[in-house]
């Protein structure tokens, strides 16, 4: 599986999601949130949480301090 986000995962990069049969459910900002909110729903399936890791920008380049 890709590390990269999807495009259509993009918007919730930096957050925690639920997914079941392959789609966006819930989404929150800890695993536990986004737990919860799946539990509310009372899912038949089983989801499964994946986080979402903020994308980084290829034109940002760290460069050392001249002090």
């Amino acid at each position: 599986m890709s590390r990269t986000p999807s495009p259509d995962l993009e918007i919730y990069a930096g957050h925690w999601i639920a997914l079941v049969r392959g789609r966006v459910v819930a989404s929150g900002a800890t695993a536990q949130e986004t737990l919860l909110n799946c539990r509310a729903m009372r899912l038949k399936d089983e989801p499964v949480l994946r986080f979402i890791p903020l994308k980084k920008r290829s034109d940002e380049l760290i460069r050392p301090r001249n002090d």
